[in-house]
Order: structure tokens, then C-alpha cells, then sequence
């Protein structure tokens, strides 16, 4: 465990309630401090692999009421975090990181997925990103957004698709360009089908924010959970 995500996970768990009563997930961030220099790249993500799971584990130890060292985790078919021995059924989690920033959400009130993705600085750089994950609709209404707003827009609708799909443990087994998304505000939006199925749909809920590190680029984060 590392000095910072000990200290965040300790700072944290004294304000949310118990996790019995996550009626909704909370989410814990991590931010690096700044930008990995290129050479360093590799070493940087396995930094973030590390304290993620470090995170992860104080996190869910504190709120099992279980000493660290008793949390055992593996990885789904998926590749998501899971428990490896019999855990808290109460606790569903997930965990997402990107350049700069970790992210872990947590509750005990149903399935929950997290993504995280950092703004790219020119939206022309993804446009292959938007034919691949979004559809003809969420694409028109990039156009309609403000130039310098498009790379964010287009992560949130980037961010959410992940961030559902590991909620509902599918994997890859959805083409991401077949969830549709109905941006409501800027904090959140409604998914309308998933995969051409309505009915899929119905009982998820979306919620944003964006993060603005004091170095490097913003980043976007979706947690999707059942309404």
C-alpha cells in the first residue's frame, strides 16, 4: 500500500456511511503527480496497477470490517478485479485507470462499473474513436457541440460505454458503436438500448464529472450503476 492511496482510502471511509447502507456507489480518485516522462511510461503503468489494487484492497478490507492482509483478489473472465475467496456479497466494485488517475467504485446496492479516460487535446486525433464506439445519433450530436467541448463529449460517451459494460460483465460480447447513450447534462446521461435491446437498457444510471489535475490533462469520470 502506498503512503497516498492509504491515506486517501482512511480519509474517505471516515466520511461515507457504512456499506450496508450504499444505497449508491461512492468513488475514490488517486491522481499521479504529473505527467511519466516518455522513458518511464511502462514503469509509470505498473505504478498504477499497483496502487489501484493496493486501493482497492484497503478499501474493501475497511468496509468488510477485514484486515488488508485477509482480502484475496483475482480477475473474471473479463479481466475485472473479483474476490478469489468467498467475499462480502453486499460489495460490488470496480476499478479503472488512465494516465493520471486512479479510480475505484464501490456500494452495496447492485452492480457498478467505473471509467476513466483522459481528454485528448485535439478531438481530430480520435475521430476513428468516435466511428468505433459511437452511433450515428451520439456522432451528431458531437457536431452540435462547441469545438473546444468535442474531446470531452466525446469521452464521456466513451467513458459511460465502458463504464456499462463492466457493470453488466458482458465484456466485448456488446460492440460499444451498438450502446446507445442520451447525454442528459454535463454530470450524467440516459442509456436508450444496449446491443438494439430497450428493455437492457432500463434501470442504469450514468454519472460524470470531470477532473482537472493541477498537471496534465483532464480526465472524464463514468460510473454506471443500477437505478
Amino acid at each position: 500500500m502506498t503512503r497516498d492511496a492509504a491515506a486517501l482510502a482512511d480519509y474517505h471511509l471516515q466520511l461515507e456511511e457504512p456499506a450496508a447502507r450504499w444505497d449508491r456507489p461512492q468513488v475514490w480518485l488517486l491522481g499521479a503527480e504529473g505527467a511519466p516522462r516518455p522513458s518511464a511510461v511502462r514503469e509509470a503503468a505498473a505504478q498504477r496497477r499497483e496502487t489501484g489494487r493496493a486501493l482497492l484492497i484497503q478499501l474493501l478490507a475497511r468496509a468488510s470490517g477485514r484486515q488488508a492482509e485477509e482480502i484475496s483478489l483475482g480477475v473474471d473472465v473479463h479481466g475485472r478485479p473479483s474476490w478469489r475467496q468467498r467475499g462480502d456479497s453486499r460489495l460490488q466494485f470496480s476499478l479503472s485507470r488512465c494516465a493520471s488517475l486512479v479510480a475505484v467504485a464501490m456500494g452495496a446496492g447492485g452492480p457498478v462499473g467505473v471509467d476513466v479516460e483522459e481528454v485528448p487535446a485535439h478531438l481530430e486525433e480520435h475521430r476513428l474513436l468516435a466511428q468505433q464506439f459511437c452511433t450515428a445519433s451520439e456522432r451528431r450530436w458531437l457536431a452540435t457541440r462547441p469545438e473546444e467541448g468535442q474531446a470531452e463529449s466525446l469521452m464521456r460517451l466513451m467513458t459511460a460505454k465502458e463504464a456499462l459494460v463492466k457493470a453488466l460483465g458482458i465484456g466485448a460480447a456488446v460492440a460499444m458503436e451498438t450502446i446507445e447513450l442520451e447525454p442528459v447534462d454535463d454530470h450524467g446521461g440516459r442509456f436508450i438500448s444496449i446491443g438494439g435491446n430497450r428493455a437492457l437498457a432500463q434501470g442504469w444510471r450514468c454519472e460524470q464529472t470531470v477532473w482537472h489535475p493541477i498537471v496534465g490533462r483532464p480526465a472524464v469520470v463514468s460510473v454506471v450503476f443500477a437505478a
